[in-house]
């Protein structure tokens, strides 16, 4: 069967033309042929020159998750070779940036966009790849996928989860889930243990494109009383701890959390954390006890039309922040949503400093971890900010 064809709107066809890797519905001008959902098919510009290809999906926001540009094309005429090209080059890049290494084992093996295959993420924990499913045609081909994995990377075992809320979106809604049942791992962050449940994760695991920004926080703590608010399984609170922090205060609402996070810390032999279950909105008015305050809530954001809600929730967190925190202290903010930007994020810090005649200064503003690459012409990719202030 012929491959079809979609050519691009002239309006709406420079994004596409730089690298971006979404065609939306109101980019293409018409199609020629009859794609089904997971087809692939060959891009083209408004000249009907042909600049790409991807995975087609009509029940999509993402029309068309591009895959390759011409030169990719010209060495590879069929998608499972583009598949494998793309996953080699990420494990060659992760082999640059030296993941996994003696210190830390987990890490962010595949990322999405960034490297070349959209909606397929993949996360190596040790001994275990947990492939994160969130587009149909990821799920369509699981098996080749899985094989060229195999492949790549014999000695490892492989954890499929597709994700329910992203695959019924993109018009799967019968996700495949790997049974987990009583599986662990150990993994080193920065040399710190985490054990890792598969059987009640958030996302694949733990927060590894924190990892960075642990370390940075851990530079400051030596001799401090820090507060980490959100701690889930206590990233910034272990690292603080070891790092011979005085004093350090680990809060969050998730009593299975809390047990996991106790759990991490007698791994570690780490037993000057204070430990809490509760609301983190409840212990904003004790910041003024510590010397470094750490609120990395969870996703607030989950598209734009929750981004006046969760504004409102970010405006109350940093204000009373604000009010209670004292002078001389440091503060580590994150957001995790791609949808308030990073210069948004950064203006909303500063008012709500502002209305509590707070005086601040911006240390650093960071993303993800390194293992989390980003492309320029793919904002959406820059998903974390985590501003680093002093109060002064």
């Amino acid at each position: 069967m012929p491959t079809s064809q979609i050519i691009l709107s002239y309006a709406k066809q420079p994004k596409i033309l730089a690298g971006h890797p979404w065609v939306y519905p109101k980019a293409i001008h018409e199609i020629k042929g009859t794609p089904e959902a997971g087809d692939w098919v060959e891009i083209y510009d408004s000249k009907l020159q042909r600049i790409g290809a991807g995975f087609y999906n009509p029940n999509s926001l993402y029309r068309v998750r591009m895959m390759a540009d011409i030169p990719l094309l010209k060495h590879f005429s069929k998608w499972p070779d583009i598949i494998k090209y793309r996953l080699e080059k990420a494990v060659l890049l992760r082999q640059t940036m030296r993941l996994p290494n003696e210190n830390n084992t987990a890490y962010r093996l595949f990322n999405s966009e960034s490297d070349g295959l959209s909606g397929l993420i993949i996360d190596a924990f040790h001994q275990i790849l947990v492939i994160s499913s969130n587009a149909y045609w990821t799920e369509l081909y699981r098996e080749q996928i899985l094989e060229i994995l195999t492949e790549l990377m014999p000695n490892l075992q492989t954890i499929w989860i597709g994700q329910s809320k992203t695959l019924k979106k993109d018009g799967w809604n019968t996700p495949h889930q790997d049974d987990t049942s009583g599986l662990k791992t150990q993994v080193k962050e920065d040399g710190i243990i985490f054990e890792i449940n598969f059987e009640n994760i958030q996302k694949t695991g733990i927060f590894i494109d924190q990892r960075e920004n642990h370390q940075r926080l851990a530079e400051l703590a030596k001799g401090k009383k820090v507060l980490d608010l959100y701690t889930y399984h206590g990233g910034f609170a272990l690292h603080a701890a070891r790092a011979g922090a005085e004093k350090v205060t680990a809060v969050d609402s998730s009593k299975n959390a809390i047990i996991h996070a106790k759990h991490n810390a007698t791994l570690n032999n780490i037993n000057n954390i204070e430990w809490i279950e509760g609301d983190a909105k409840d212990y904003l008015k004790i910041a003024g006890d510590y010397d470094i305050v750490i609120l990395d809530p969870p996703k607030l954001i989950p598209s734009k039309r929750n981004i006046e809600a969760a504004k409102n929730l970010y405006r109350f967190l940093h204000r009373e922040t604000f009010k209670h925190i004292k002078s001389g202290s440091i503060l580590m903010t994150c957001n995790c949503s791609s949808a308030l930007s990073t210069n948004e994020f950064t203006k909303l810090v500063a008012q709500q400093a502002l209305a509590e005649h707070q005086s601040i200064q911006i240390l650093g503003t960071y993303g993800p971890s390194i293992c989390h690459p980003i492309l320029p012409i793919f904002p959406e990719g820059q998903y974390l900010t985590a501003l680093l202030i002093a109060v002064k």
